[in-house]
This record gives structure tokens, sequence and C-alpha cells, in this order.
């Protein structure tokens, strides 16, 4: 993916599944404030941008990650990226290297209706 902005202010939907991509560059999602749904299974990403950009995708509601390999520390578990998105509502991280579930306190949504983990290394 490229390293500078996406900038495409009227976008809804990005869908990058079954690809090779290793990462999420910091600033590829600028510019992409109408973005609802963004789909990036089936890839190979282990990391994704830092918690900052959250506050510029306030309508992303659905996030798709099955099948990367993501994985986080304690005390968190799941990217601080996805733990800050104010208005997630769907996330599905299976088949990933999660190892535990983040407390309901460090989610910053109140909205959440699904979370699939399936398929992970939860204990």
């Amino acid at each position: 993916l490229p390293k500078e902005p996406l900038d495409l202010p009227g976008l809804k939907v990005l869908e990058l599944s079954c690809n090779y991509i290793k990462s999420v560059p910091e600033d590829f999602l600028h510019g992409s404030c109408k973005l609802e749904i963004l789909d990036l299974e089936n890839n190979e990403i282990e990391s994704l941008p830092k918690q900052g950009i959250t506050s510029m995708l306030p309508k992303l509601i659905r996030l798709k990650l099955k099948k990367n390999k993501l994985t986080e520390k304690e005390p968190l578990y799941i990217p601080k990226f996805i733990l800050d998105l104010q208005n997630l509502r769907k996330l599905d991280l299976s088949d990933n290297n999660i190892v535990s579930f983040p407390s309901p306190s460090q989610w910053r949504s109140q909205f959440i209706q699904e979370i699939k983990l399936s398929r992970n290394k939860i204990t």
C-alpha cells in the first residue's frame, strides 16, 4: 500500500481482501472520513496504524481483519487502533494470533454488536 494518504473523502467501502498486505501505513487512511467498511481479510497484516488516525475515521462501523497475523501483548491483546474506533459495530478478527480478550473498559466504542475471534490462540 502507498505511504501517502488515500485522500478519498467520499469513499464509504474499501475492500483490499485476498492480497499480500503486511501492514497499513500510518497515513494511508487519511482523508477518508466517510469510510464505513474496511475489509482487509486474507492478507498477511501484522500491524495497523497507530491509534491517532482513528479520530479521522468517525464513520467506520465495520472492520474485517479475518485471516491475518495480528497480535498484541498484554494488557490490550488487540491492536490499539481497533480499540480506539469510536463507532465500531462489527469486528472480525478470526484466524489471527490473538491470545486473549481485552477488558470492556478498553473499548472506546459503545456500539459494538458483533465480535468474531474464532480460530485464534485464546486460552
